[in-house]
């Protein structure tokens, strides 16, 4: 873990106690959500607000009179510390870190997909049905496009993987072949 993904982390712990706290963790996510959003969408104010040419003071002032309307207060609060700690430009990191902590304290797992082709929803649905039944918890996918699957999925979740491609069934095949042979070989070997 590098020393910006530890800030990361320490100061979004630090937020979302601050949300568990106030019993307002879903208005915290809310409020974070909505603030990537419209960074994302006008980049250059983005930018704006990440460059080291600008103020300090300048930044803050800027933010408290685009959000001070529509953001709740502790959020304004924490996007002028991530200003501070120089960590904004990771504002993204943050909001999913946050989500992540939020899951955790709801008990849902978070895990991705892994597809070489676009799912349908009814395909996403079915697949985190399944993974709901086997860990008995709700689950949150993020979908992966990897063209280097032979069709097929991989799934990661609870950091394990889940395979489900030809790859995978040529490799169980591969491995079931090497270890019959060397049965074979061996056991001739012994009768001799």
């Amino acid at each position: 873990m590098t020393n910006t993904d530890s800030l990361i982390l320490k100061t979004t712990e630090g937020f979302f106690q601050n949300a568990l706290e106030n019993n307002q963790i879903i208005k915290f996510q809310e409020n974070l959500k909505f603030l990537l959003w419209n960074l994302e969408k006008n980049p250059s104010y983005y930018d704006l607000l990440n460059s080291p040419f600008v103020e300090i003071k300048d930044k803050y002032e800027s933010l408290d009179d685009t959000f001070k309307d529509v953001l709740i207060p502790e959020v304004l609060l924490f996007a002028k510390i991530l200003i501070e700690k120089n960590i904004f430009n990771h504002l993204r990191e943050v909001k999913e870190t946050f989500d992540r902590l939020v899951h955790q304290e709801q008990n849902i797992l978070d895990g991705f997909i892994y597809t070489p082709f676009e799912l349908s929803q009814d395909q996403v649905s079915k697949i985190q049905s399944a993974f709901e039944k086997k860990f008995n918890t709700k689950c949150n996918f993020k979908i992966v496009i990897d063209k280097d699957l032979i069709a097929g999925i991989r799934v990661l979740i609870n950091e394990t993987i889940f395979e489900y491609s030809v790859e995978s069934k040529l490799d169980d095949i591969k491995e079931n072949l090497n270890q019959y042979y060397d049965n074979y070989f061996k056991s001739n070997k012994e009768a001799k």
